[in-house]
Formats: structure tokens, sequence, C-alpha cells
């Protein structure tokens, strides 16, 4: 059977490592639909559609994003902060906001160009690049509904968390270091989900497991629960195959490198 990993990354270029300035990726670009506004992101962030965000399905949280459409040239950095998609050649989703400034939303998606860029840049359009028919990010921001904080700030501009300055351990509390790839299976804001949820993981016979302190960007922490480590992606995959067959909801690959 093909891997799950490759069906639904075909176009990744691996000419530079995960996350690093100038990765790059080809492929379909989509966006979240209104129905996600104000749910809780991958990350613990509640995702806002007003907001310069996406979803990748493993790029570390925080890192910077320049989105190109080719049809007409246009341009938006954003920043990672959830997973996904998981649609066979799709490579992110972007907010609405953005999806409206990239003219994609009678369509639904389009071919795009990802990069990995400085994480010292600032999200939002970049000027000077595509066509000026569509309607500026401006007149965009104006038609949103008033009572729809925009978040457009400085809050959007931090570098790349590292996977290092994170906290794991195992179910028992014991610090580990983890290399390699892990599956993600959940993330929770609440300590006292994390025994539910292992517990659940155990229960169909996953016993490697581990436990990630996250400091969010926006206050508070998060906790994600990950299976593994293991060496390379295609034992990773094999193990995403299983978590999908077991009935968990959008697990991912995860790097800790």
């Amino acid at each position: 059977m093909k891997l799950l990993f490759l069906l639904f990354f075909p176009c990744l270029l691996f000419a530079q490592s995960l996350g690093e300035v100038g990765y790059r990726e080809e492929g379909i670009a989509s966006y979240y639909g209104v129905g996600f506004h104000g749910r809780t992101a991958a990350s613990g962030e509640i995702y806002n559609q007003d907001a310069f965000t996406c979803a990748h399905p493993y790029l570390p949280f925080n890192t910077i994003v320049k989105i190109t459409v080719p049809r007409h040239g246009r341009a938006i950095i954003l920043r990672v902060n959830d997973r996904g998609p998981y649609i066979q050649g799709r490579i992110v989703d972007v907010s609405l906001l953005a999806g409206r400034y990239l003219d994609m939303i009678q369509e639904g998606v389009t071919p795009a160009v990802l990069e990995v860029i400085d994480p010292k840049s600032p999200v939002g359009p970049v000027k000077g690049v595509g066509v000026d028919h569509l309607l500026s990010i401006e007149d965009l921001m104006v038609n949103a509904k008033a009572d729809q904080v925009l978040t457009e700030n400085d809050a959007y501009k931090l570098p790349p968390i590292s996977y290092s300055s994170n906290h794991f351990m195992t179910k028992n509390g014991k610090k580990i270091d983890p290399v390699g790839f892990g599956v993600q299976v959940f993330s929770l804001r609440k300590v006292e989900n994390i025994i539910s949820n292992t517990d659940a993981l155990e229960a169909k016979g996953y016993r490697n497991l581990i436990i990630e302190n996250v400091s969010l960007p926006t206050g508070g922490t998060a906790f994600r629960i990950i299976v593994g480590p293991f060496e390379n992606i295609k034992d990773a995959d094999k193990i995403l195959e299983k978590l999908i067959a077991d009935g968990f909801q959008q697990p991912f690959v995860y790097s800790f490198q």
C-alpha cells in the first residue's frame, strides 16, 4: 500500500529541512470555512478567520510562510498555527481573510506555492505584486463582521517555536528528549484530559506515548499527546495509518527535529 504520508504530500521538495528558511512546496491551497471560526486549533489557539494564519500538516507552529498564487501573482505572508489539510494534493489551509485576498473563495481551492521565509517577516499581504483589480486587504478588513476582532498584530510575528525548548515527558512524568518523528493524536488545553486520552490510546495497543507541554505565544499552556518516537517517516506513517483505522480523528506526522 502506498504510504499515506506520501499520498497526502506528493509535491514535497526536500532541498531544505522541515521549517528551514527556503523550504518550498507546490500544490493546492484551500481555506477554512466560516464554521471553523472560534474553534480550537491544533496549537491550542482559537482559530480566527480574520487573522493572517494557516494550517500545515507538519511545519512547526509559528513558522512564517509566504503563499503565492501564480494565476494572478498575489502573495500573502501567514503564520502556521494549525494542522491540515488532509486531502490528497493539498499543501495548506489559509484563513478566510487570506482566502479572500488570494481570490479563492468561489472555487474553494487554487494552485499555490508555499515558501518558508524569515521568521521576522511581518504577516500580511506582500505589497506591489500581483493584479490590482481585486479587493485590497484594507477593503476586505472593512467588510469583515464588526464583532470579529482582527488580529494582524505583533503577536503574530513570532519566530518558530524551537522544539528543543518544549518539555517532553512520558505519561509517568519522566523527562525525555525525543528525536526523529512521532504521530500527534491529541492537542489539549486541560491537563486533566491527559489521562483519559492516553488511556484511550493504550486501550488500542499504543504504548509508546509522549506528552509535550507547550507554552503558547498567546499565553497559557497546551498539551500534545504523541505516539513515538520513530527513526524515520516510514515507521511513523505506518502508525498514522493504524491510528486512522482505529478511529482517531486527524492524527498527523510530527517532526521532533
